[in-house]
């Protein structure tokens, strides 16, 4: 008993030895992997965190596309079943109409309601109508099975009301078509203004709501109009038009439902052009599927949308048509703006998918958009805060007077400019840029991550580029005549981390600094798939070049001045490749290209194109200096551009009516 009892301390004390050693290994290996992990590994140093971390891994490669519609999550929100009863039933039925109770009349396969109040209506008219003549007063219509076709005109015509309900009781189905023509000799019908012209036309406040849904079909001209307010809230509501889907004229609100709109013309619209108080939309916790032979939306004023499942296709083809005469675009405000705070949407569109007289404001979301033209539009500015822009199909990205982007994560593959800061016209960037001033434009990023894959410009600005924050990552056009980085002001850079590669035939980089950079021009165009390496001090930054590049910019707080570092290209990577961005591994094999010993601002080598990389100190060999060097642009961060001697000062004021706008949007929705 004693040996057994001590063979078996024995083999505990063995078991806690191995358990201990054990420890001992893993605590070593993660000592080993916090120390050695961010240095000498292809690792941007602290700046991984900014580019590859901290965003739900999107940024694992640059084959981008269109999220699956499928995937769309559901935004709306279960409410209580609707159980009403109105105090007049109305029974519909082609042998003839039954009315028990008070304000409404029957002639035929014809209803009309004269007095306010609270109707309950079901059953079926195969060729009848429903008017609604109650001026001045509140008329509830619950629908509890209604299917109505009219031939001649429209089945639901609300001529005189202060406002009318349509309540979609319980779980019914609720149905009104028209014919191909509208006869307007009949009661109410108005042949000058030829009016009814929709399925569904209310010339009085129109709400639909309730558990049950509403089927529309327009086939002689819109699905539902509203020529006052239109409300559509806690229901279903499914309308196919040959031309316009709905018009909440003086606005529409769509809040806790489910929409479905496929029409001929605009799918939805609030066309109220004469007070700047209305022809606003508004979209919340709703699931809105728009499919438009024009617009998907179109607004006078303000289109807002809060937490939402959007899916619009605007345009045959969707992004692979050409765009026609009739416009398009996917959200479009005439002269207001529109504003995004949260919620997923999938935009397909020939033309613009967003365009807006004012401003553009992406708070949160995401946003997954496919154009045949610009992906955002704004003839005034343009403020991403948040959220996901993936833009994997456009001619432009993003267009706008002033552009300020401070946070979230936008990725861009353009036909032409990536993000064009440029008096909001729709012309694309010009050649010679020498020879024209700046206009005012204003392009400023503080935050975010931002990639762009360009055939032209990556970023243009007819005005500056200020840089305060955030990452931006380039892969610019290969024809001579765009650059990577486009401006005709000045690039002002405080802080962020830029990277961008393209042709060196027009290549810029930044001209105002308070931190250090590299433009490198190389000998011969590095072929696409080359790495390029930049490694100094206990650093290494690894690129992945996704075209045919001849000049490259690098610019990070990261670089020191004083410090040795070696530019070399091609060899080879062990690590994760992220949009031209390396991780995690070891540079091996490549070719030097030269050392440089950092001077303050912009360190230049090689030959540049017109577009110059002015005041840059140079390294290399001789006669291979970028840049005239020396003076550059009175910096205003402090001291001198170029070289960046001086001390840092403030970021310059942005050009006026550069302030952010109000928040809001299109008012608030009903409680």
């Amino acid at each position: 008993m004693a040996q057994y009892t001590h063979k078996k301390r024995k083999e505990q004390r063995r078991a806690a030895v191995i358990a201990v050693a054990a420890l001992i290994v893993i605590i070593l290996a993660v000592i080993f992997i916090v120390v050695f992990g961010g240095s000498g590994e292809g690792v941007l140093g602290s700046i991984k965190d900014d580019i590859v971390g901290g965003s739900d891994g999107a940024h694992n490669g640059t084959q981008l596309g269109l999220i699956d519609s499928s995937s769309l999550p559901d935004a709306t929100t279960p409410v209580r079943e609707t159980d009403e009863t109105g105090s007049t039933v109305i029974t519909l039925s082609d042998s003839g109409i039954t009315v028990d109770g008070q304000g409404a009349v029957a002639e035929g396969s014809y209803l009309k309601i004269v007095r306010g109040g609270t109707y309950t209506i079901s059953g079926t008219l195969s060729d009848g109508r429903i008017a609604v003549r109650a001026q001045g007063e509140d008329v509830v219509l619950i629908l509890n099975g209604v299917n109505v076709t009219c031939s001649n005109s429209a089945p639901l015509y609300v001529n005189k009301a202060s406002s009318v309900t349509l309540l979609l009781n319980g779980t019914t189905e609720n149905v009104f078509t028209d014919g191909t023509s509208y006869d307007y000799s009949l009661e109410y019908g108005d042949a000058v203004e030829e009016e009814p012209n929709a399925c569904i036309f209310s010339k009085a406040d129109l709400i639909i709501r309730g558990t049950g849904s509403l089927i529309v079909n327009a086939n002689y001209n819109s699905g539902i109009i509203g020529k006052d307010t239109l409300q559509i809230i806690n229901t279903t509501v499914s309308v196919t038009a040959v031309n316009n889907g709905i018009n909440g004229k003086d606005s529409l609100t769509v809040q806790n439902s489910t929409l479905s709109v496929n029409a001929g013309g605009d799918a939805l619209r609030s066309t109220q052009e004469k007070d700047p108080s209305l022809g606003w939309a508004a979209f919340r916790d709703s699931n809105v599927y728009l499919v438009a032979g024009g617009d998907g939306m179109q607004t006078e004023t303000a289109i807002t949308v809060d937490n939402c499942s959007m899916s619009v296709t605007a345009g045959v083809n969707g992004a692979q048509g050409t765009p026609s005469d009739s416009s398009q675009k996917g959200l479009k405000s005439n002269q207001g703006g529109i504003t995004v705070n949260s919620g997923t949407l999938l935009i397909n569109t020939t033309d613009d998918a967003f365009h807006s007289a004012g401003d553009i404001s992406v708070n949160g979301g995401t946003l997954s958009i496919a154009t045949g033209d610009d992906a955002l539009h704004s003839d005034s500015n343009i403020y991403v805060a948040g959220g996901k822009l993936e833009i994997p199909d456009c001619h432009e990205g993003l267009e706008g007077v002033l552009i300020e982007i401070s946070g979230g994560d936008i990725y861009i593959v353009a036909d032409d400019d990536g993000i064009n800061a440029a008096g909001g016209n729709d012309a694309s960037s010009q050649d010679m840029r020498g020879m024209f001033m700046s206009d005012g434009s204003h392009l400023g990023i503080s935050g975010g991550f931002v990639y762009i894959n360009s055939q032209g410009d990556g970023i243009d600005s007819n005005g500056d580029i200020y840089m305060t924050g955030g990452t931006l990552v380039i892969a610019g056009p290969t024809s001579s005549a765009d650059g990577a980085i486009d401006y005709n002001g000045d690039f002002y850079i405080d802080g962020g981390t830029l990277f961008a590669a393209g042709a060196a035939g027009m290549a810029q980089a930044p001209d105002n600094l308070t931190v250090n950079a590299l433009s490198v021009t190389f000998d011969s165009e590095l072929k696409e798939g080359s790495y390029v390496c930049i490694s100094g001090g206990d650093k290494e930054y690894v690129f992945r070049v996704e075209k045919n590049t001849g000049n490259i910019v690098f610019s990070s707080p990261e670089l020191q001045t004083g410090t040795e570092y070696t530019v070399s290209y091609g060899g080879k990577y062990s690590g994760d490749v992220s949009y031209c961005i390396g991780s995690d591994g070891k540079y091996s094999g490549g070719t030097e290209l030269a050392k440089v010993t950092l001077s303050e601002g912009l360190n230049s080598y090689g030959r540049v194109g017109i577009g110059g990389t002015m005041g840059g100190g140079g390294f290399g060999q001789p006669g291979q200096f970028g840049g005239m060097g020396g003076e550059g642009h009175q910096n205003p961060f402090g001291g001198r551009g170029g070289r960046g001697g001086g001390q840092p000062g403030d970021m310059p004021e942005p050009p006026e009516g550069g302030e952010m706008p109000p928040q809001g949007g299109a008012p608030g929705f009903p409680q």
